[in-house]
């Protein structure tokens, strides 16, 4: 499929392509201006694991379905936290593997394997060898890795996404040309029509 427009006709009943332009800083200030319910009060503490990270510029958060916490960091690689002890994962010190330690997005599928988005490519960890590999060898910046509710994983890139099964085995659809820059993020709704915000030209 080589357009957006051609995309949709084929699967507008199940999968849909939709360009979003945001403006993240103006979400975040109507965010800010809005009052918390009930008058609830938060307070924010330091991580206990938090000396053991490779570098202090946390990008992005994920939790996988065996409890622990995976932090994406720009330049210190993948860090999984058992809530005692953080452990680093960086494709630059794999062999065969480029230097990718700015890790933009992670995921998991339903085999338990770690998927990870970096300025470089896709990686996937295996969750029994915990082994680092570029089962598809897609370069470039990955921007978006989601998962909708039938397990899939959509992964974005710059003007093109793809999706895989729900074990992560196949690269079942490829959408290229898509009209944007970047694809940020993926979105499902109920009836799991799968929509893309893109960032435009």
């Amino acid at each position: 499929i080589n357009s957006c427009s051609a995309m949709c006709k084929k699967y507008h009943k199940k999968y849909q392509i939709l360009g979003l332009l945001f403006v993240l800083g103006e979400c975040m200030n109507l965010f800010a201006q809005q009052p918390s319910p009930d008058n609830e009060t938060f307070s924010i503490q330091m991580l206990p694991t938090q000396s053991q990270l490779p570098v202090a510029n946390v990008h992005t958060v994920f939790q996988s379905s065996d409890g622990f916490f995976w932090y994406g960091t720009i330049g210190g690689g993948l860090c999984r936290d058992n809530g005692y002890q953080i452990h680093t994962f960086q494709p630059a010190n794999w062999v065969g593997l480029p230097a990718a330690n700015n890790i933009l997005c992670i995921n998991e599928d339903t085999a338990g394997n770690i998927w990870m988005g970096t300025d470089v490519g896709l990686f996937r960890l295996d969750h029994e060898t915990m082994r680092l590999s570029m089962p598809y060898d897609l370069r470039g910046v990955v921007s978006a890795i989601y998962r909708d509710i039938q397990g899939k994983l959509w992964v974005g890139m710059d003007n093109r996404a793809y999706r895989f099964s729900a074990d992560g085995s196949q690269m079942e659809e490829t959408y290229d040309g898509l009209p944007c820059q970047r694809v940020n993020n993926f979105y499902a709704d109920k009836t799991n029509g799968v929509y893309a915000l893109l960032n435009g030209k």
